[in-house]
């Protein structure tokens, strides 16, 4: 019995078994992410994106101008601050479309420990702040902020970098799934201790 070896593999050299595993990491030999152009998939998450924020903002003004009007202030006050926010985010989630994405591996692990040691903040004396019985701000002079924000990036950074590193084995639980619930386990108990429940 005779086993036959493809010409593809017998004649790869090393500089092309390199460009593969680079591509297949989603890296072109200069360093830069591949980006092709965009497909359906990606006009549908577009579609998604902004029609969630449009239909926030719809109901922020629904529900505050009549406060806003009551405290003898614009009705337009919370839409317009709201509408700056998600132009923020706009601007983010385009620029962050074009970031070669790839860099972000080496920041995968430290990023989800430093995430995770934000979620601490909001029980350290004199920077913590309690909001309805919730202990989930962080005050530092004029600055207020949710380290759970934070944490979500890193959350989904962490989830995207395992998924991509084991997609072969996406199916198997013991080697992609288990990782990811555990993280997020981890993740929902911060949050209930800090009694975030939003």
């Amino acid at each position: 019995m005779s086993t036959t070896v493809s010409s593809s593999n017998r004649t790869a050299t090393l500089s092309e078994r390199r460009r593969d595993v680079l591509e297949d990491r989603g890296i072109t030999v200069s360093g830069r992410s591949q980006l092709g152009a965009p497909n359906a998939t990606v006009f549908w998450i577009l579609i998604t994106v902004l029609s969630l924020i449009t239909f926030g903002l719809v109901m922020v003004l629904s529900s505050s101008s009549i406060v806003a009007l009551n405290r003898g202030m614009s009705p337009w006050r919370m839409f317009f601050k709201q509408l700056m926010w998600s132009s923020v985010g706009v601007v983010g989630m385009a620029l962050f479309y074009f970031f070669p994405y790839s860099l972000l591996r080496k920041f995968v692990l430290p990023g989800l420990i430093f995430a995770f040691g934000l979620m601490t903040l909001p029980f350290a004396p004199g920077i913590g702040v309690s909001t309805n019985g919730a202990r989930a701000w962080v005050a530092i002079g004029p600055v207020g902020f949710q380290p759970s924000e934070f944490l979500k990036f890193a959350l989904l950074v962490y989830c995207a970098h395992l998924l991509s590193k084991r997609h072969k084995k996406a199916s198997d639980l013991s080697v992609a799934i288990k990782p990811i619930l555990r993280v997020w386990i981890i993740s929902v108990g911060l949050c209930l201790v800090q009694k975030d429940l939003g």
